[in-house]
């Protein structure tokens, strides 16, 4: 019994592990697409900006800066909220 108790703790264990590296990941892809983010908006002005009209509307009540309006809207269409 203390060995099945053993294995499970080591699966617990590498499975712990597993997620702290996946969460490493996230962080990673989540500054990859703030730098996107920010050569877009140094790139593109409003008159040319792809989400311009959404940017209008929702900087009123969320007071997001560019870059992070672009991140939120990357992410909406990829389906992570």
């Amino acid at each position: 019994m203390s060995e099945n108790v053993d294995e499970l703790k080591k699966k617990v264990l590498e499975l712990c592990d597993v997620i702290d590296k996946q969460n490493d990941y996230i962080k990673k892809y989540q500054k990859a697409l703030m730098i996107a983010a920010d050569e877009v908006v140094a790139n593109v002005n409003c008159l040319t900006c792809p989400i311009a009209s959404i940017c209008e509307s929702k900087y009123e009540y969320t007071g997001l800066a560019c870059a992070e309006m672009f991140v939120e809207e990357w992410e909406e269409e990829a389906g992570i909220e």
